[in-house]
């Protein structure tokens, strides 16, 4: 695994972008890549690297980050069933960093690997077992979703500071959020993601008539007096 290596067998239009060895990851094992050795790096980006820090063939591997001690670990660990079956398992562990910048960093793995490594885990076994990888079409379907998704949660943000109706605001910012979550995590069928995104998206069109604008107040009635 890694960039400039395999790929990462998951979602290859944004893991493998850029990849001199091309963006789909590998179909087959490669020969020259089966004997890594501790201390190797493996490239997670162009920038960004992990370095093997054990690795005992056929049971587990582990990638560690560079400070000591070490910030980082991710484990791939392979568990015996039977004797046609195994189960691969993926571990990860981070020590965050709370005052320095690459709390970020630490953040987005925090959010990112629960969507990027259930999708590696099935690419693995979908090579394992000599099923077909999916199209990069379907990925595209998916980024483009998850994309849209943000961008509503970002508008109605923007509903709930400048909408003097703020329940009809607050409402479709619980849904807003609750159709990103199931975009990002939910692991369902493509269609049923881009359907929501696309109803939220009609409700958010035609909903905000009244953005900015507070209702008039009646006006008084004047009585004139003999």
């Amino acid at each position: 695994m890694g960039y400039d290596r395999a790929g990462f067998y998951g979602y290859d239009l944004i893991e493998n972008l850029g990849s001199m060895r091309g963006i789909r990851s590998a179909e087959q094992i490669l020969p020259e890549l089966q004997h890594p050795a501790v201390g190797d790096r493996v490239y997670m980006s162009r920038i960004a690297y992990l370095s093997f820090d054990a690795v005992v063939p056929n049971r587990y591997l582990i990638w560690r980050g560079s400070d000591r001690p070490a910030d980082s670990a991710f484990t791939w660990a392979i568990y015996p069933m039977d004797a046609n079956h195994a189960r691969l398992v993926s571990r990860i562990r981070i020590r965050y960093h709370w005052r320095d910048r690459r709390i970020l960093l630490d953040l987005f793995t925090e959010f990112a690997d629960p969507v990027a490594v259930p999708k590696i885990l099935e690419g693995i076994k979908a090579r394992t077992e000599g099923q077909e990888s999916a199209p990069l079409q379907t990925q595209a379907v998916q980024v483009a979703v998850w994309a849209l998704a943000v961008v509503e949660s970002f508008v109605v943000a923007v509903f709930v500071f400048r909408w003097d109706a703020w329940w009809k605001a607050w409402a479709l910012a619980a849904v807003s959020i609750g159709v990103l979550l199931f975009a990002l995590y939910a692991r369902q069928a493509v269609w049923m993601g881009a359907g929501l995104v696309l109803v939220l998206g009609v409700a958010l069109w035609i909903a905000p008539r009244d953005v900015g604008h507070r209702p008039a107040k009646a006006a008084s009635a004047a009585t004139d007096l003999d």
